[in-house]
């Protein structure tokens, strides 16, 4: 991922979506949150993209959420 552009999308997020980005926001297949929001930037703009590109979210769900709101924000025209 280009760091500029990495850059770009994190200064558009709230400041608590950007905490903790090295850290498994999948729990259940150990995927952290900085992999989704690349998937996000590399064009997985559903939660089934995403799943489809990283694993997350086919355990119990519980990151659903999160990633969800990753995408509203870093997804244009959504």
């Amino acid at each position: 991922m280009n760091p500029e552009l990495l850059q770009k999308a994190l200064d558009q997020l709230p400041e608590h979506l950007t905490q903790n980005l090295t850290k498994n926001l999948c729990v259940c297949n150990d995927v952290p949150k900085l992999t989704i929001i690349n998937a996000i930037l590399n064009g997985a703009h559903t939660l089934e993209e995403v799943k489809a590109q990283t694993y997350a979210s086919e355990g119990s769900q519980c990151c659903k959420q999160q990633i969800e709101r990753l995408i509203e924000h870093l997804t244009p025209n959504r």
